[in-house]
C-alpha cells in the first residue's frame, strides 16, 4: 500500500480539528500514513489537540504537529510539503469530515500512472438550525452538476506524486483549491463517488454571504493570475440559472440562492480582506 501525506493547515481551529481528527482515526485504511498538521499563528489549542490526536491514530498512523507563528495557508502548506515524504498527498481543511473508507478509497482512485487530482463526494451536514435561507442556498448549491460532478477541491483534495509534480510550492493564493484543479485537465480529475467529506455551512445569512463573498474574491484572484481557463470554469452562473430554470421544484429556493450569489458577489468586489482565512465562525462544527 501506498505511503500517504495528510496535511492539515489549521489557523485557531481547535473546536473544528478535534472531529476532523476523529474522522481521520475511524478511518480503514491499513498503510502508512503521515498526518501533518501545520498550526500557524494560532492563540489557542489547536497544536494541542493535533498532538493529543496520535494515540487514536490507527496503526502505521503518525501525527506530527509543524507551529508557525505567523498565520497564512499557503505558507503552512510549503511547510507541511516539505516534510513529507509520502508520494501522495491528502490536503484537508480541519473543518471538514470524511467518511472512514475515504482514505482508502482516495488512494485506489490515485494508483494510477500520470497525474491526477481526486477528492471525495461533497455531502453537506444536516442541521435543523440553519436560517431558511441559508438551507435554500445550501439545497440548491449541493444540487447544482458542477458541484456534484466536478472536482472543486473545496475542503479535501489528493493527488499522485506525478500530480504533486506539477507545482512547486503554493504561490500567496487563499484559495489554493482553485490553484491546484486549474494544474488539471479535465480527463485527469476524478469525484471518487464511494468516498465522502461532510461540509459545514454557516447558520447565519449574513455570514453566508460574507463567506461566499470571499470565496468569490480568493478565486477571482486565482483566476486572473492564469493565462487561460478552461471551458469548466467558464460561464457557470449562466449554466446555474440553466439548471434552475429547467426545475421548478428549485424555483422558490433558486430564487432565493441567486438574491445570496449577487449580494455575495457584490461584497466581493469591496476593498480589503482579499488575503483573509475564510472561516464559518456559526457553523456548528465550531460550535
Amino acid at each position: 500500500m501506498a505511503k500517504i501525506g495528510i496535511i492539515i493547515p489549521a489557523h485557531n481551529e481547535e473546536r473544528a480539528l478535534a472531529g476532523c481528527l476523529r474522522a481521520l482515526a475511524a478511518q480503514d485504511y491499513d498503510g502508512e500514513v503521515e498526518v501533518v498538521v501545520a498550526a500557524n499563528g494560532c492563540t489557542d489549542d489547536t497544536a494541542a489537540v493535533a498532538r493529543d490526536s496520535a494515540p487514536s491514530m490507527p496503526a502505521g498512523w503518525t501525527v506530527t504537529v509543524l507551529e508557525q507563528e505567523a498565520a497564512g495557508k499557503s505558507a503552512a502548506l510549503n511547510a507541511a510539503d516539505a516534510h513529507l515524504e509520502a508520494p501522495l498527498r491528502v490536503y484537508l481543511d480541519a473543518d471538514i469530515v470524511l467518511d472512514p473508507s475515504a482514505i482508502r478509497e482516495l488512494a485506489a482512485a490515485l494508483s494510477v500512472s500520470g497525474p491526477y487530482l481526486a477528492q471525495p463526494r461533497l455531502v453537506p451536514a444536516r442541521t435543523a438550525k440553519k436560517a431558511f435561507a441559508v438551507s435554500s442556498f445550501v439545497r440548491v448549491w449541493s444540487s447544482l452538476p458542477y458541484v456534484r460532478n466536478e472536482v472543486l477541491g473545496v475542503g479535501c483534495y489528493a493527488v499522485n506524486a506525478e500530480g504533486r509534480a506539477l507545482w512547486g510550492d503554493f504561490p500567496h493564493f487563499g484559495a489554493d483549491d482553485t490553484f491546484v484543479r486549474l494544474r488539471f485537465g479535465s480527463d485527469q480529475k476524478r469525484v471518487v463517488r464511494s468516498a465522502t467529506m461532510t461540509v459545514f455551512f454557516p447558520m447565519s445569512l449574513t455570514e453566508l454571504v460574507r463567506v461566499r463573498a470571499r470565496w468569490c474574491r480568493l478565486g477571482r484572484e486565482v483566476r486572473r493570475a492564469e493565462e487561460t481557463l478552461p471551458e469548466s470554469e467558464r460561464g457557470r452562473s449562466l449554466r446555474a440559472l440553466a439548471y434552475l430554470a429547467k426545475r421548478p421544484r428549485l424555483w422558490v429556493d433558486g430564487g432565493i440562492f441567486s438574491v445570496i450569489w449577487v449580494c455575495a458577489m457584490l461584497l466581493s468586489f469591496a476593498p480589503g480582506g482579499a488575503s483573509s482565512w475564510a472561516r464559518a465562525s456559526s457553523s456548528p462544527v465550531r460550535a
